[in-house]
C-alpha cells in the first residue's frame, strides 16, 4: 500500500504567493519554511528557485552568501527580475566598496567593478539603475562610466541616492540632458520572474491603478518582483486607489490579494498609503483570510494604516471589523500574532479610547484565560500592552502551576543587541528583556546605515536579533558583516511579540 499523504500538496502558483508575502511582511521563520516546500513540491525551473534563494538572503543581510551563491555566475546572465539584480549589486557594493566612497578612490572602485567575478556588471540597465538603494546605485554608476553609454548615464546622473562624488562625475558627460532625464520612459520590465514561467506575451502594466483595473477583467496579471518600484508609489494615488480596490469585484479576489506583497514592498515609513490599505483589510475580511500568512499580512496592513492617521469614523469601523472577526484566529498558537496587533493600536495614535479599549480587550481576553500556557515572556508583554491602556488584566499564574517552566531569571547573562526602525517596539521589548533576565545587557538600534556605535554593539553582542520588515539592507548587512560570532536570529514579523519571541528562542539556543 502507498504510504498516505497527511496533507493534500497546496499549488505552486498559492506557495509562490505565501513566499512572497512572508518575505514582504517580514515574517523570516516562515518564508524559509515555505522555501523548503517549493522546493519539494518542484514545478519551477532552477533558476527560479535560485532566484527565490537570492531575494531571501538579500532581505536577511546576508552579502556574503548572496554573492557565494553557487548559481549567481550564471544566473547574470538570464535577465533575473529586478529586485534580485538590485539585492546582487547592492550586495557587491557593500562588500567591495567603502561608502561614502573617498574622494581619491574612484579609480580604484572603477577598477574593481571592471575585474569583478562574477561579472555583476551584467547586471545593470536603464530600469534597475533608478533604483533608491545608496549602494546598488552606486553600482550603476560605476557601471555607467565604464560603459560611457548615454542613456544609462542621464538616469544614474539624477538618481540622487547616488554617492555624491561618483554622481558629479556622471553629470558633466550628461550635461544638457539631465533634466530631461526620465528613469522609467519607455523602459521595459523583464520577464524573468520569480514563480513558474510565465507567458512572454503577458501586456505590461505601468501603475497601480492599471494593475487594479485590470483586475477587473477575466484575465488579471500577477506583479513580478521589483516592477513596481518603477510606478508612480501608491500613497501618491491613495484616495483613487482604494476606490479602485474597493471596485474590484469578488471574483478576483485572489489576484488583488497576490499584489499586497508588492504594495507591502514599496511601502515607504514616512509616506503611509493609509486608505489603501484600509481597502485591503477590509478584503482580508470580507474573504476570511486568517492564515498564518495572511494575518502577518493584517498586521502590516493595520501599521500602514494606523501610521497615516485615521479619522474617528474610520479607526472605529476597521478596529470593529478586525474585532468582528477575532473569534476565528485568536488563540493560544497565533498568540504572538494577536499580541502583535493589540501593541500597534496601543502604539498609535489615541482616536478613540474606548474603541481602542475594546479591540485590546478582544484579542487578549482569550489569551489572558489560557495564560498558563504562555511563556513567561509573552505573559509580561501582554502585561505592558494591558497597563497601558488601564486595563485590569492579572497575567500571573500560580507557582505551583505544573505548565510553569522553572525560571532562568537569575542565571541568565550575555549581550544582545536588537535591531528595528520601529523604536516603540524596541523600548517594550527591551523592558521586557530587562525584567525577564536583569542580568541580560541589551542594546537596541534604528540606525538607518552603518556606524561605529553599531559596529561596536555588533561585535560585543552575543544574540543579534533583526526585525527584516523595520530595517534597511544597509544596517542589516552591516550588522552582519560586523557580527564575531554572535548568533543571529530573525523576527518572524515586525511587531513587539515577534521581536520577543525571537529573543526568547535565540537565547535558549545560546544557552542550551
Amino acid at each position: 500500500m502507498p504510504l498516505r499523504v497527511p496533507k493534500a500538496p497546496r499549488p505552486i502558483g498559492r506557495l509562490l504567493r505565501e513566499f512572497d508575502l512572508a518575505l514582504a511582511s517580514g515574517a523570516v521563520a516562515t518564508s524559509e519554511r515555505l522555501l523548503r516546500e517549493i522546493k519539494a513540491f518542484g514545478g519551477i525551473s532552477h533558476e527560479n528557485v535560485a532566484f527565490l534563494e537570492i531575494r531571501r538572503l538579500f532581505q536577511l543581510g546576508k552579502d556574503e552568501e548572496v554573492l557565494a551563491h553557487a548559481s549567481l555566475p550564471s544566473l547574470i546572465y538570464v535577465e533575473p527580475p529586478r529586485l534580485v539584480r538590485e539585492g546582487v549589486l547592492a550586495a557587491w557594493g557593500r562588500v567591495n566598496l567603502a561608502r561614502p566612497l573617498p574622494t581619491g578612490d574612484i579609480d580604484g572602485a572603477l577598477a574593481a567593478i571592471t575585474t569583478a567575478k562574477p561579472d555583476v556588471a551584467m547586471l545593470v540597465d536603464s530600469s534597475v539603475a533608478s533604483t533608491t538603494d545608496p549602494d546598488a546605485s552606486t553600482v550603476c554608476a560605476l557601471v555607467a562610466l565604464i560603459r560611457k553609454e548615454d542613456s544609462l548615464t542621464e538616469v544614474l546622473a539624477a538618481n540622487l541616492a547616488v554617492d555624491p562624488d561618483l554622481r558629479a562625475r556622471l553629470v558633466p558627460s550628461s550635461q544638457g540632458s539631465v533634466d530631461e532625464a526620465d528613469p522609467v520612459s519607455e523602459t521595459s520590465i523583464p520577464e524573468s520572474v520569480t514563480g513558474p514561467d510565465r507567458p512572454a506575451t503577458q501586456a505590461p502594466i505601468d501603475s497601480w491603478l492599471d494593475w487594479v483595473g485590470r483586475l477587473n477583467s477575466a484575465h488579471g496579471l500577477q506583479l513580478d518582483g521589483g516592477q513596481t518600484l518603477m510606478w508612480t508609489p501608491a500613497w501618491q494615488v491613495d484616495s483613487q486607489l482604494a476606490d479602485a480596490i474597493d471596485a474590484v469585484p469578488e471574483v478576483a479576489t485572489d489576484d488583488l490579494l497576490s499584489g499586497v506583497a508588492a504594495l507591502l514592498e514599496a511601502d515607504d515609513l514616512g509616506r503611509p498609503a493609509a486608505r489603501t490599505a484600509e481597502a485591503l483589510l477590509r478584503r482580508y475580511l470580507v474573504a476570511e483570510r486568517f492564515s498564518p500568512f495572511d494575518l502577518g499580512a493584517i498586521c502590516a496592513l493595520l501599521e500602514i494604516f494606523l501610521r497615516g492617521g485615521p479619522p474617528p469614523e474610520a479607526y472605529r469601523e476597521v478596529l470593529g471589523d478586525l474585532s468582528d472577526f477575532a473569534d476565528r484566529w485568536v488563540a493560544i498558537r497565533s498568540a504572538t500574532r494577536a499580541i502583535d496587533l493589540a501593541d500597534a493600536v496601543v502604539c498609535g495614535p489615541v482616536v478613540d479610547s474606548r474603541t481602542r479599549a475594546n479591540f485590546v480587550t478582544t484579542l487578549l481576553s482569550p489569551l489572558n484565560q489560557q495564560r498558563h500556557r504562555l511563556p513567561e515572556s509573552l505573559r509580561k508583554l501582554a502585561s505592558l500592552v494591558t497597563d497601558d491602556i488601564k486595563l485590569d488584566y492579572d497575567w500571573t499564574i500560580a507557582a505551583s502551576d505544573p505548565v510553569e517552566q522553572p525560571s532562568d531569571r537569575n542565571t541568565a547573562s550575555g549581550r544582545i543587541l536588537l535591531y528595528s526602525l520601529d523604536t516603540g517596539s524596541l523600548a517594550r521589548v527591551k523592558k521586557t528583556i530587562d525584567f525577564q533576565w536583569p542580568n541580560v545587557q541589551v542594546e537596541v538600534s534604528s540606525a538607518l546605515d552603518g556606524n561605529a556605535s553599531l559596529k561596536q554593539h555588533a561585535r560585543n553582542a552575543d544574540l543579534i536579533v533583526l526585525a527584516t520588515k523595520r530595517a534597511t539592507h544597509a544596517a542589516t548587512g552591516f550588522i552582519t558583516a560586523n557580527a564575531q560570532g554572535a548568533l543571529i536570529r530573525y523576527a518572524d514579523g515586525s511587531g513587539s511579540a515577534s521581536l520577543l519571541r525571537s529573543v526568547e528562542l535565540g537565547f535558549a539556543d545560546l544557552h542550551a
